[in-house]
């Protein structure tokens, strides 16, 4: 569920600043740059965003049919899937049940190096039935193939083919927009497909520029030079000032966590972890640091996502308990630890996580703050004893996958293995009946809840900056901007 809540404020723009942008295009200011625009390989959902609006899925993330018309299960271990007809890449490549093999094959290379390519394990064959059928066997029953698929976009296998290692930066895809220019660190410039198969855009083009200084972003907004831009930091929403301008707030699934390396000292001692969690006092980072914009954290699922488990309370800030469980941990006298953190890309992330490193001085961390602009970040966050991050996935599988699937070691899995989680992953996968799943994995989530494999903070709320005159635009749960059907007064 979306909140929207727009704060007008009535002070003029310039015409001359509104003059700067014309019908014709959308320009978007976010705050960090794609990391590729291979969509097997995306690390962050920058680049996302952009390439939801290059590429398609079999199905829509919201598990409706988009490349895919139909699907039947004959039995629990099969899936058939029936393709759209004459829908074409933007190279003029056919999209048949071929392409399809081609993709998921892709995926599941362990070359492609695919972020969740665990998740397709339980496949055992794929094959093409007819030009627009295709046969999926798993190994046993697995109910949400059908919600991974939402997330394995389909590419152009000439293209794959042709481009090679060039391939992040040419990609083809089938869906409204091409990529046609990117200048990394620059801009993100994308134009209609003219061989598209569906409804045709309203808007030729869409400009996507990365501004990691909040205060920037919003300079382009009110002088017309952008027309919505991302993360607005609440002290600064009075900023947003001009005729027809807004703030948009959109309620989160988005999970803010210190991710901790459990795998090795010291965060491999549950007690530690615990310790870690009693001694920050998330309220009033919330409150103080964030002005308001977050929600108390209260599972390591978000709100609206299945298997969301109510009963669970959230850590009380208690320094006593901390440096109890310190003490019978080993470390009376306190510990040293090193926490990382990017700097600009989530709102507040550096100043926040300093909060963290004076308020857990009480129960006996001595903790040394590492931030990193974005791109070091991605580069360096595996090699440290616990990373800030903001992390949603579509669904529970993936959100346990990603936190605590020791067999798959997702991209940012830390070292954590408990023998009855993975033992209800399993379950988990193999459940058909969508209640009786829910209730795995609401066992699972007070597994790792309990174990604290994260110092469990807060759910993000994103801020947009935006110009009343741009319509009909999107804002997902997980803070992506749809443009698809959007377009300019």
């Amino acid at each position: 569920m979306i909140i929207l809540v727009a704060i007008l404020i009535g002070l003029p723009l310039t015409q001359g600043a509104i003059a700067q942008s014309s019908k014709e295009t959308i320009n978007v200011v976010v705050t960090a740059d794609a990391d590729t625009y291979d969509p097997h390989c995306w690390t962050t959902d920058d680049g996302k965003t952009v390439g939801f609006h290059i590429f398609e899925a079999l199905v829509t993330r919201h598990n409706e049919p988009k490349l895919a018309t139909s699907w039947e299960n004959p039995d629990n271990l099969t899936w058939i899937f029936h393709l759209k007809k004459n829908v074409r890449f933007s190279n003029g490549e056919l999209f048949d049940a071929s392409v399809v093999k081609f993709n998921l094959e892709r995926y599941m290379d362990p070359k492609t190096k695919a972020l969740f390519a665990g998740l397709l394990e339980p496949v055992e064959s794929i094959d093409v039935v007819d030009q627009y059928t295709l046969k999926i066997k798993t190994k046993t029953p697995y109910p949400v193939l059908l919600t991974v698929f939402r997330d394995i976009y389909m590419m152009s296998p000439k293209a794959v083919k042709e481009y090679g290692k060039d391939i992040p930066k040419k990609p083809i895809g089938t869906g409204p927009y091409v990529l046609k220019e990117w200048i990394p660190m620059e801009k993100s410039v994308i134009e209609t497909n003219p061989a598209y198969y569906g409804p045709k855009p309203k808007v030729k083009t869409i400009v996507w520029r990365p501004i990691p200084e909040p205060s920037t972003r919003i300079v382009e907004l009110r002088t017309g030079k952008a027309d919505i831009i991302t993360k607005v930091p609440p002290e600064l929403f009075g900023e947003i000032s001009g005729k027809g301008l807004q703030v948009v707030h959109s309620r989160s699934n988005m999970r803010m966590t210190v991710k901790l390396n459990c795998g090795k000292p010291p965060f491999d001692n549950v007690k530690i972890r615990q310790a870690f969690n009693y001694a920050v006092n998330k309220e009033d980072l919330i409150k103080y640091v964030l002005n308001g914009a977050g929600y108390l954290m209260t599972c390591p699922l978000g709100p609206d996502r299945d298997g969301f488990n109510p009963n669970l309370k959230p850590y009380p800030h208690d320094p006593a308990t901390a440096k109890k469980l310190l003490a019978e941990a080993g470390f009376p006298n306190g510990l040293d630890i090193e926490i990382v953190a990017p700097a600009g890309r989530y709102l507040k992330d550096k100043e926040l996580v300093e909060a963290i490193s004076f308020q857990v001085k009480e129960a006996g961390f001595n903790m040394k703050v590492k931030a990193l602009e974005w791109g070091m970040f991605l580069k360096n966050f595996k090699e440290s004893q616990g990373f800030f991050i903001g992390a949603d996935h579509p669904y529970a599988q993936r959100i346990l996958h990603v936190d605590g699937d020791s067999r798959g070691k997702a991209f940012s899995w830390m070292g954590y293995h408990n023998d009855e989680f993975m033992k209800l992953f399993d379950e988990a996968g193999t459940t058909f009946d969508i209640k009786k799943r829910n209730t795995i994995y609401q066992k699972m989530a007070k597994i790792i809840w309990d174990d604290a494999i994260h110092l469990y903070l807060y759910y993000a709320q994103h801020t947009y900056g935006v110009n009343e005159r741009l319509k009909d635009y999107k804002i997902e749960p997980e803070g992506f901007i749809l443009l698809q059907n959007a377009y300019l007064q």
